[in-house]
């Protein structure tokens, strides 16, 4: 088993899934497959300057919209050939990581609760990062 699951929700009858957690997932599933990804599909439809996620990683068209499993390490824009998932590898890393260091994921949440801040805790360094370097490659000049 993963350590962090055990260690942050292995607790007597505390599962991610299971009971009200399945109920909170599938309404955080649901909000992403039918308001949020089709939200960000229109903004990227409506404007060649938008370029934030690569919607062919999650096919487009009519909700309920998800994501490619095959494509997780290239939902950021530029599509790419190669879908490295070196990134997804960073991302767990930083979730065992914030699990074992309990940084800022405070006791008394629901499972489903401590589970979304962990992950906003291990990925914000990779946004960051991957922030940084697009910046850094847009202010070079072209030759």
């Amino acid at each position: 088993m993963v350590p962090w699951y055990l260690e942050r929700f292995g607790r007597e009858n505390d599962r991610l899934s299971g009971g009200s957690n399945d109920d909170d997932l599938t309404k955080l599933a649901t909000y992403w497959e039918e308001e949020y990804l089709p939200w960000w599909q229109q903004i990227h439809a409506g404007s060649s300057g938008v370029q934030l996620f690569n919607t062919a990683a999650w096919g487009g068209g009519k909700p309920p919209i998800s994501p490619n499993p095959d494509r997780l390490g290239n939902l950021l824009h530029p599509d790419e050939s190669h879908h490295d998932l070196s990134i997804v590898d960073e991302l767990f890393a930083g979730m065992v990581a914030v699990a074992r260091s309990g940084s800022g994921v405070p006791e008394g949440l629901s499972p489903a609760q401590r589970y979304l801040k962990m992950l906003a805790y291990a990925s914000s360094p990779i946004v960051d990062r991957v922030q940084q370097q697009k910046s850094t490659q847009q202010q070079k000049p072209r030759a």
